[in-house]
């Protein structure tokens, strides 16, 4: 597994679809700015410094329930943020990660067809900012406002890391997440 880290980047969605088309798979893309970071139906993710902005790149052995990736990942932001923070979230289906119905976390879940199929899990968490613009700011939290300190983001970073592959490797690759 190969971890890329940008200071800046439109969106690590965008870099991991680049190195899919090199054929480079089960690799991480982490930024610290998202310039143009995108949620589900193309909706702006507000992505400035403080948060963690990630991507994984993934060949699934089985396309058929590329949607359950998205559940793999909300699960192992919920496990980690509890053990990181000692912070008790919920999953807001399909694709979100709330506190006290503020949203934390939004999860997109893309596919790259072509010759070889990829599939492209990108988290955008908010952890140490302290404020929001206008437009989200009734309905958007961070851990550090939550929790008024600072968390290291490497540590939830690897985390979240972590327990995804143990769902994707034990559950998801033997079709156990249907069951």
């Amino acid at each position: 597994m190969i971890i890329y880290r940008f200071k800046s980047l439109t969106s690590t969605q965008d870099k991991a679809r680049e190195l899919a088309k090199k054929g480079i798979i089960k690799t991480i893309i982490i930024a610290d700015v998202q310039t143009k970071g995108r949620g589900r139906f193309g909706r702006k993710w507000h992505s400035g410094k403080g948060g963690l902005w990630m991507s994984i790149l993934l060949k699934p052995e089985n396309t058929h329930n590329i949607q359950h990736l998205t559940f793999a990942a909300a699960v192992s932001v919920v496990k980690s943020i509890s053990k990181v923070a000692k912070l008790t979230t919920s999953i807001k289906w399909p694709n979100d990660v709330h506190y006290k119905g503020k949203k934390l976390c939004g999860i997109l879940t893309e596919n790259v067809f072509g010759k070889e199929n990829h599939a492209i899990v990108g988290f955008g968490l908010n952890v140490n900012q302290i404020k929001f613009p206008d437009d989200i700011k009734k309905t958007a939290t961070s851990i550090r406002i939550i929790k008024n300190k600072t968390i290291n983001i490497n540590d939830l970073s690897k985390s979240i890391i972590i327990e995804f592959f143990k769902i994707y490797e034990n559950q998801y690759n033997k079709n156990k997440l249907s069951e």
